[in-house]
């Protein structure tokens, strides 16, 4: 993974989203990109957090793609505009199983998912692939014939085509 790359789209992302929900630049949070192992190998393992006491977004990088990472930091932002609309202010209980037990935070929830995504699918919309730093399509994946044979197992598996 490129970091510079990764730093530079996120900046980018950061002040669309900004522009969208009216942040002023001094109101922004802090990103911080944690590469920690840990949370990569755990299959239901974070992805982010948001600490509303610090403003800070942490997003974990190692074995991600560009775009969940950013998809990621979209979510995050929407939880620091929550923050800003005080929304945070008598949250009540954030301890394991937050997002079923409590009602407040399941619909804030719901509002970084929904309007996360959704910013970062408009961005990514309107982003002018002719830039520098869209680099993906000169970027190949390389599988060996093994890992190639087994994708295509589980494609044919997953996928039907229809008559």
């Amino acid at each position: 993974m490129n970091l510079k790359k990764l730093q530079l789209l996120t900046e980018e992302l950061l002040r669309y989203c900004s522009d969208v929900k009216s942040i002023p630049q001094e109101k922004m949070p802090t990103v911080n990109f944690v590469m920690d192992e840990v949370y990569s190998n755990d299959p239901f393992g974070k992805t982010g957090a948001y600490n509303p006491n610090t403003s800070e977004i942490y997003v974990f990088v190692p074995g991600r793609h560009y775009k969940d990472i950013m998809r990621s930091v979209a979510h995050e932002f929407v939880h620091h505009v929550q923050n800003l609309r005080g929304d945070f202010k008598d949250v009540g209980e954030l301890g394991e199983g937050y997002a079923q037990k409590n009602k407040k935070m399941r619909k804030m929830e719901a509002e970084a998912y929904l309007e996360g995504n959704m910013m970062f699918r408009d961005w990514t919309d309107t982003r002018d692939p002719r830039s520098s730093l869209n680099e993906s399509k000169k970027e190949k994946i390389d599988f060996d014939s093994r890992n190639l044979s087994l994708f295509n197992k589980l494609l044919k598996k997953w996928t039907k085509a229809k008559k």
